[in-house]
């Protein structure tokens, strides 16, 4: 079967690229090599103990592909210009296989440094010296690429007239659920040509509980990648009458604010097939 082609492969003249010396008498030479260049590409990690190689789809989101052999040699080609010496001189040379194996083992093993990555983020980071990670790339002490991270402006020494006003401007989209106990007022919006009388949370009192657990979940989404744990929430609505309430939606734009994709939805049913539907969901 023919191997599928990379996008991430480029036309490049060989005649560009430093040339790699195939030893047919040492294969471990040419191997040890090639894994070391390999390792050197910005693009390349390590992911639960296997080499991986960082890719952009077709819609700019990050993915890994773990390398095999094969991936070990395209690699060869595109970065060197694989030679072999004969009595005539250097002559272009195609890699072996046993090449590619070789070099596979050595970035399999810990002998090849290659830069470990747990996952990918697409937040700021909040780091343990109370600053914050806004830089697009590889985050070496959380093991993390950052990807797409959103443009955000913090004070150097945020007053508290500071984080009420970034409390107000965080509640005031999300200011029409109907929060069990908080205090609701009229606000005229327009709607086409017409003005309708709106029942919204009155953001001149303080938030209330339901109010304050939806902030608290909006945020430890946004944070969850920089805790080592975070408490599950729950939203709820009236058994009888509590459809169309707004569940659904502020889920969806939890997801989306926290990792720029909605959330996937699932039906889970009750008692037994809801423990069911919940470890599938996980899995």
């Amino acid at each position: 079967m023919p191997r599928k082609k990379f996008p991430h492969l480029k036309l490049v003249d060989p005649a560009t690229l430093p040339e790699m010396v195939i030893h047919p008498e040492n294969p471990n030479v040419t191997a040890r090599g090639l894994a070391r260049l390999i390792a050197q590409q910005d693009n390349i990690f390590r992911h639960q103990g296997q080499p991986a190689r960082l890719d952009l789809d077709e819609d700019d989101e990050p993915k890994l592909v773990v390398l095999d052999w094969m991936d070990i040699i395209e690699l060869g080609y595109e970065l060197t210009n694989p030679v072999k010496q004969t009595r005539d001189g250097r002559r272009s040379a195609r890699i072996p296989h046993d090449v590619g194996k070789l070099a596979l083992k050595k970035l399999q093993s810990t002998e090849t440094a290659l830069r470990p990555l747990d996952g990918f983020c697409t937040m700021p980071l909040l780091l343990d010296d109370s600053t914050i990670n806004a830089a697009h790339g590889y985050h070496e002490p959380t093991r993390l690429y950052c990807h797409r991270l959103p443009d955000i402006t913090v004070p150097e020494r945020p007053t508290r007239a500071d984080a009420e006003a970034a409390l107000l401007q965080l509640r005031r989209p999300f200011r029409t659920l109907p929060f069990a106990d908080a205090v609701m007022t009229t606000e005229q919006v327009t709607v086409g040509e017409q003005s309708i009388a709106l029942q919204v949370v009155d953001l001149t009192k303080q938030a209330g509980r339901d109010e304050s657990a939806f902030l608290t979940m909006l945020m430890t989404s946004v944070c969850r990648r920089s805790l080592i744990l975070a408490p599950a929430l729950i939203l709820t609505s009236p058994k009888f009458s509590g459809a169309g309430t707004g569940k659904g939606l502020s889920i969806r734009a939890v997801s989306i604010i926290a990792t720029g994709t909605s959330a996937h939805v699932n039906s889970l049913g009750r008692g037994t097939e809801m423990e069911k539907g919940i470890v599938a969901a996980l899995l």
